[in-house]
């Protein structure tokens, strides 16, 4: 993370396109733009409490969810 490299790879691991995929992370080492940037949405998880961010996380204009029962509204 973030290498693209690594995400395409999953999706091909998948049998999908990167578009087609979700990418739920707490946005440590950049990881939401690196997923992003092969096209894969890319998703921010972080409880509501928790004030600390992450390099990658400051100013995250992407959609944030608190839980991953939360994702379902997203698709």
């Amino acid at each position: 993370k973030p290498d693209p490299r690594l995400f395409e790879r999953m999706a091909q691991l998948l049998g999908v396109t990167p578009d087609g995929c979700l990418f739920v992370g707490d946005g440590a080492y950049r990881e939401l733009q690196g997923a992003e940037a092969v096209g894969m949405t890319a998703i921010l998880i972080r409880v509501p409490h928790d004030a600390w961010e992450h390099e990658g996380t400051i100013g995250w204009p992407g959609p944030r969810i608190a839980a991953l029962s939360d994702v379902l509204g997203l698709v």
